[in-house]
C-alpha cells in the first residue's frame, strides 16, 4: 500500500472513531439528563411529605395541654389541615324551659377554630362531611356556694332534682327528630357544696349536614368559662 493511500485510509478511520465517540458523548448526556428527570421525580413525593410533616409540626397543638381522648387528633402523623373538628366551651345558659323536652346547652368556640369545616350555630354542631368521627362531651354540674336547693327551673327546685344527667343527640336531614346516641347521669348524694362530672364519648358514622347537640337535666347547674373549661363538646373525623 502506496503512501496516499495509507494516509487516506487512517484519515477515515479517524474521523470514524470520532464520529462514535462524539454519538457516545451525545448518548451519555441523554442518559444524564433522563436520570437527573427520573432523581427529581422520586425525590418529589419525599419534598411533599416533608414539607407536610413540618407544617403539621407548626400548627401542632402540644399534646400535653389536650385531654387525653384528643391526644391522638394531635400528634403529628394523624395531622391534617383539611380533617373537620372542633371543640367548644359551655358558656352562660340562657335556656328556656320546654315541657317534656331536655334544654340544649349553649356553647362558644376557640378562636383558633373559628375557620374550620366544622361549624357550630345556636347549640348545634353541623357536620360538614361523611365519615367516622369520635364525638365527646364532659358537662360538669356543680354548686359552688351551697345554696343550689334554691335554683329552679321548670317548675322544680333544686332540693327536688337528685340526679343530673346529659344526653348527645344527633338530627339529620333525613330524619329531622333528634335522637340520643349517648347519654351519661349520676345521683347527688349530698347537700351544701357538691360537684358530678359526666363524660361521654364514641365513634359514630356520620353524613354531611348532620347537627349534634348535648341536652343536660338543669342548665342552671352547669359549670362554664372560667372554671378550667370543665364544660366542652367537640367532634373530630378521624
Amino acid at each position: 500500500m502506496d503512501g496516499a493511500r495509507m494516509q487516506e485510509w487512517t484519515g477515515e478511520h479517524y474521523e470514524y472513531r470520532w464520529e462514535r465517540l462524539a454519538g457516545d458523548l451525545r448518548r451519555l448526556r441523554c442518559l444524564a439528563l433522563f436520570c437527573l428527570l427520573l432523581l427529581v421525580l422520586l425525590a418529589m413525593p419525599v419534598i411533599y411529605l416533608l414539607g407536610s410533616s413540618l407544617r403539621c409540626k407548626q400548627d401542632e397543638v402540644s399534646p400535653e395541654t389536650l385531654p387525653i381522648f384528643q391526644k391522638q387528633e394531635a400528634s403529628p402523623t394523624n395531622c391534617s389541615e383539611t380533617k373537620p373538628k372542633i371543640h367548644l366551651s359551655a358558656i352562660k345558659q340562657n335556656s328556656s324551659c320546654v315541657k317534656n323536652v331536655l334544654p340544649i346547652l349553649e356553647w362558644t368556640v376557640r378562636i383558633n377554630e373559628q375557620l374550620s369545616p366544622m361549624k357550630y350555630f345556636d347549640g348545634f354542631l353541623v357536620i360538614p362531611k361523611k365519615g367516622y368521627y369520635y364525638v365527646y362531651t364532659q358537662v360538669t354540674f356543680r354548686c359552688p356556694d351551697g345554696t343550689c336547693e334554691t335554683i329552679e327551673y321548670c317548675g322544680k327546685k333544686g332540693v327536688d332534682v337528685r340526679n343530673v344527667m346529659q344526653v348527645v343527640s344527633l338530627k339529620s336531614p333525613s330524619y329531622p327528630v333528634p335522637q340520643p346516641i349517648m347519654k351519661g347521669e349520676s345521683t347527688i348524694d349530698k347537700s351544701g357544696k357538691w360537684r358530678k362530672t359526666i363524660y361521654v364519648g364514641g365513634i359514630f358514622q356520620l353524613w354531611e349536614d348532620d347537627t349534634l347537640m348535648v341536652n343536660v337535666s338543669n342548665p342552671a347547674l352547669v359549670g362554664f368559662g372560667g372554671e378550667a373549661d370543665i364544660t366542652y363538646f367537640g367532634a373530630f373525623l378521624i
